[in-house]
């Protein structure tokens, strides 16, 4: 069975694709602090 152009770059592509989410940080290491500009009870 040959391996088409497309084949090929759809494999490199998925492989890519893999990689970089593998190499992600899990969001958010620390807590996320929420800013509102009104005084609480409004």
């Amino acid at each position: 069975m040959a391996m088409t152009r497309r084949g090929v770059l759809g494999a490199t592509w998925l492989l890519a694709a893999a990689r970089a989410a593998l190499a992600q940080a899990a969001w958010p290491s620390r807590p996320v602090s929420i800013v509102v500009p009104y005084a609480p009870g409004g």
